[in-house]
């Protein structure tokens, strides 16, 4: 409910005010109460039809501006509430356009080395300083090495591909891409700063843990048998014990071993010497004894089972008994089995 303007109460005031001094007037000039004279109540009559006549223009005026501001205060509040309204609608279409315009520049953000060391199987890989790729003395053999060198090169620099390429030799380059990555990522290990990314992914232990009992779970070092691509995929190296082992994860164990070369842990634990770990005291020692054992039947209760050449070896049990066995060395059941042929040959002799 709206009030209407000062200046339209302020008139109402007025008009009010002089109908009552032309009443009082009135009732002086006369000097007599309306109710005893009726010419005097005649008047009055009159005058409050005329105050009544005068009256209603303004009032009619007054109600009628009261009527415009009310319907004006209506139509501010529904063109404010629509304002609001629309108000609401720009601000969440403004907050989606800012969602999308973020995630938009974080896709631009992330470069294609970025997400190459993200995909799952690459945790090996450190992200190569494009500093470094762009110098060109950096790269020096390998466009021999690798096909579409300078497309695969394009892609992992983000620029942009050509057109003129068929989808079969896009995936060529992207193929290529990754072995040229490879490539660059084993003489980036390298350097200061490569081996300072990876002494961060070796603190974390993100090469795994060597499988060995006696290391007591030293953590290992990627490491390849050969500088030359496609000839073997990378195995772990502990500085421990010294030796190396298959990746615990089968998608790490298809990297190509020259990714990260052969002399990489050897340099890494020269650079930081005091992550080189003390050798195992402890080697592991066979319990089986070096003569072959047999069991045979216990002498304790002689008498008690058949006789026959064979129930040393392979003993007949009557049911219900429990046999006890004793281990005879091998050089001993020899002996006995010589003596028996003997004593066999000396009785088919005899009997001839």
């Amino acid at each position: 409910h709206l009030s209407p303007p000062r200046s339209e109460r302020v008139g109402l005031r007025s008009t009010c005010m002089e109908h009552r001094v032309i009443e009082g007037k009135n009732r002086e000039g006369e000097g007599k109460h309306p109710r005893n004279d009726p010419h005097a109540c005649s008047s009055s009559v009159t005058n409050s039809k005329r105050s009544k006549l005068d009256k209603s223009p303004n009032e009619t005026r007054v109600l009628q501006d009261l009527a415009r501001a009310v319907a004006l205060g209506a139509v501010t509040c529904d063109r404010n509430n629509m304002n609001a309204r629309d108000f609401d609608e720009e601000s969440v279409d403004s907050d989606d356009d800012d969602d999308l315009s973020e995630s938009e520049e974080e896709e631009d953000d992330t470069t294609w080395i970025m997400w190459w060391c993200s995909l799952r199987g690459n945790e090996f890989f450190c992200e190569v300083e494009e500093e470094f790729i762009q110098d060109d003395f950096n790269l020096t053999g390998l466009n021999t090495m690798v096909p579409y060198y300078d497309h695969a090169l394009d892609m992992i620099l983000d620029v942009d591909p050509q057109p003129d390429l068929t989808d079969e030799q896009q995936e060529v380059v992207e193929q290529a891409a990754e072995m040229l990555y490879g490539l660059i990522h084993s003489r980036f290990i390298l350097t200061s700063r490569g081996m300072h990314r990876m002494h961060a992914k070796y603190m974390n232990v993100e090469y795994g843990r060597c499988p060995r009992v006696f290391c007591q779970g030293q953590p290992v070092l990627p490491v390849g048998q050969s500088d030359v691509a496609r000839t073997s995929m990378v195995k772990v190296f502990c500085p421990r014990c010294e030796d190396i082992f298959y990746p615990h994860s089968h998608r790490q164990g298809n990297i190509d071993g020259s990714y990260f070369g052969t002399s990489f842990p050897h340099l890494f634990l020269e650079t930081y010497s005091d992550l080189v770990p003390l050798k195992p005291t402890q080697r592991y020692v066979r319990e089986v004894e070096d003569e072959r054992t047999l069991f045979v039947v216990s002498q304790s209760q002689p008498g008690r089972y058949p006789a026959s050449t064979d129930s040393e070896f392979t003993p007949q049990p009557r049911a219900g008994r429990v046999l006890l066995y004793q281990r005879i060395p091998r050089r001993k059941r020899i002996k006995t089995l010589s003596a028996r042929a003997i004593m066999s040959t000396e009785k088919h002799e005899n009997h001839s």
